[in-house]
């Protein structure tokens, strides 16, 4: 691959991560196992309605590894800010 195609396949990504985003209201988790359970007819229909072009299952499984990574961020937080988080830090040393 060269880098052209491999920069080209994170905008498609980026462009598919938003407008997934910016369509659904489900938790990433969620989004990310859907993605994994389409087919590629599937996840064709689905870029074509979100007006992008059919992309490879490659960059279909970068689109699920970001909701995944959500979905991790969104279970590791604790509710607090980070401003508290870290004052909670250094208090505990």
């Amino acid at each position: 691959m060269n880098a052209v195609h491999i920069r080209n396949r994170f905008y498609m990504r980026d462009r598919l991560v938003s407008a997934i985003q910016r369509g659904t209201h489900r938790p990433p988790n969620q989004i990310a196992n859907l993605i994994d359970s389409f087919s590629q007819h599937q996840l064709g229909v689905l870029a074509t309605s979100i007006h992008e072009q059919p992309c490879s299952k490659e960059t279909w499984n970068e689109v699920a590894a970001v909701f995944r990574s959500r979905a991790r961020a969104v279970a590791a937080w604790d509710g607090r800010s980070l401003a508290q988080a870290h004052d909670g830090k250094a208090r505990r040393s």
